[in-house]
């Protein structure tokens, strides 16, 4: 669907502040925006942040305005795009996309971005989640509908973070390199104790 699960997001909201604050955010790539919800959630608190989008159902653009929550969009299969074109970037955002592909497709689109972009965070639902079109758009149709958390442990290279959020959605960052790698893992580390101090003074009101 266009939409994505809230999983998982607050968590990523907090590990975007602490990139940024430490300056290391100027432009992010934002694979299958969807209606754009990480660019509806980030850029108003972060404007100085330039968002490049790759969503692969061109209606979506008008339907959503999504060249009025992005800098640039372009309208493309993921899977296909020369990133060199369009990088470097900072950050890259999969969410909730790399269900919609095989296995092998997802891990080399994984690759390939990293080549051109320091980070990559990808949200899957981990759990047997079956999808089919939506909206006409055959594309959202999910393909490999049974990741597991532990699966994407064990697939994804690069990695140096995880969050796993009600069992639903797993939060996955991966790093091109093993200074972005020391870098990501204590902004992970801040945004997981920021996470928490927000979930307990929730639960206190």
């Amino acid at each position: 669907m266009p939409d994505s699960a809230p999983n998982g997001k607050e968590w990523f909201a907090f590990f975007y502040a602490t990139l940024h604050e430490h300056g290391l955010l100027r432009r992010v790539l934002d694979i299958g925006p969807g209606r754009g919800a990480y660019a509806d959630l980030l850029r108003g608190p972060f404007p100085d942040v330039h968002w490049t989008g790759v969503e692969v159902w061109g209606p979506y653009v008008e339907r959503f305005g999504l060249e009025a929550k992005y800098d640039r969009v372009v309208v493309a299969d993921a899977r296909y795009v020369d990133y060199g074109l369009l990088g470097p970037f900072d950050l890259a955002v999969a969410g909730d996309v790399l269900e919609h592909m095989t296995k092998e497709e997802a891990l080399a689109l994984a690759g390939r971005i990293l080549g051109h972009s320091g980070l990559l965070a990808v949200s899957l639902p981990i759990r047997h989640y079956p999808q089919e079109a939506v909206h006409g758009n055959a594309f959202e149709a999910h393909v490999k509908d049974d990741w597991s958390h532990a699966e994407a442990l064990e697939s994804f290279g690069g990695l140096v973070a995880a969050f796993y959020a009600d069992g639903e959605i797993g939060v996955y960052v991966l790093a091109r390199d093993r200074h972005l790698s020391r870098v990501a893992s204590l902004a992970a580390a801040r945004a997981r104790e920021r996470f928490l101090e927000s979930a307990a003074a929730t639960a206190a009101r």
